[in-house]
């Protein structure tokens, strides 16, 4: 399935494991890949599958049973001929990012805690995969950032890490992040240091926690790092079919 997944080449990739699908059954075992390595859970991977088993069994609820648990799915036909999924995630959480773990962190991309927003605290958060989130100061510093993949992908595997977000403060009311995943595939591994891409959507905090992961791919399901290195893109461009609309 991996090997497959690293063919497709997109972020990730569901597989369905007890197929085939038949009418009137609704409960399916389900895996994800990255091209690298297999994660606990995909989101749009998730609403995608969603979608392809409504298409072939029709619209009602679906059960998935993945690596984060059992994820209820409801599928729904419009009467425009579209079709819509919506899920439940496993029950998020988070916890404060060790410091042994942050100073590895900051080490692969050279940098030190001075770089670091004291207002805000490190974290690692989970809602079906774990995420580092670490802010900045100055956002700034995102735009001229510079990180040893392959340091910090055996950090990432090692503490089972699935992406990195880099948040810079844009205004006191106003936070932009950069998103990295160290399990999926990167175009040009020869080079050892990347400059990282500020590609994310600013977020504003609202009373429902809210957090846009298209921000950070493409409609073609391109991720930041999968774009050609030493190079400076803006959001929305694509490395396989050029600017995207």
């Amino acid at each position: 399935m991996r090997a497959i997944a690293a063919a497709v080449g997109f972020s990730e990739t569901v597989f369905v494991t007890d197929g085939p699908l038949t009418s009137g059954r609704r409960h399916y075992s389900v895996r994800y890949f990255a091209p690298q390595a297999e994660v606990p859970f995909c989101g749009h991977a998730t609403v995608a599958l969603g979608t392809a088993i409504g298409r072939r069994l029709g619209a009602g609820t679906l059960h998935l049973s993945s690596a984060s648990g059992d994820i209820p799915i409801e599928v729904v036909s419009a009467a425009d001929g579209r079709w819509g999924t919506t899920f439940t995630s496993a029950e998020p959480w988070h916890e404060s990012l060790p410091d042994n773990q942050l100073d590895e962190l900051l080490a692969c991309f050279g940098w030190n805690r001075t770089v670091m927003d004291s207002s805000v605290p490190p974290a690692v958060a989970d809602a079906g995969a774990r995420h580092v989130i670490v802010p900045v100061r100055d956002r700034s510093i995102l735009s001229t950032a510079t990180y040893d993949f392959h340091r910090l992908r055996q950090l990432s595997m090692r503490h089972d890490w699935v992406t990195i977000y880099l948040a810079g403060r844009k205004a006191p009311c106003c936070i932009t992040s950069a998103l990295l995943s160290l399990r999926r595939r990167c175009r040009r591994p020869r080079h050892r240091r990347r400059r990282l891409r500020r590609i994310s959507k600013s977020h504003r905090p609202s009373h429902h926690a809210r957090h846009d992961h298209e921000s950070a791919r493409c409609r073609h399901g391109l991720a930041e790092h999968r774009h050609r290195p030493r190079r400076s893109l803006r959001a929305g461009t694509c490395a396989r079919r050029g600017r995207c609309a």
